[in-house]
């Protein structure tokens, strides 16, 4: 699997879009310090930027690949 600079960037926009989701949801303080070295966080929003990226465009292509197979 090739990864070019646009997939690098939209994971890190999602990560960091992730990241100060679920800052907000836990009550921390929006762009605080605590913000940025809270773990579980982190830990979450690196899976949802992983299936942001990687995992929702795979299966759309798996998806439209069997539509174009069946049709």
């Amino acid at each position: 699997m090739k990864i070019s600079l646009l997939t690098v960037f939209d994971f890190i926009l999602s990560l960091l879009f992730f990241k100060l989701l679920f800052g907000v949801f836990q009550g921390l303080p929006f762009l605080s310090g605590e913000t940025w070295v809270n773990l579980e966080s982190w830990i979450f929003a690196v899976l949802f930027a992983i299936v942001a990226t990687f995992a929702m465009p795979l299966g759309q292509r798996l998806w439209d690949s069997a539509q174009e197979k069946k049709g």
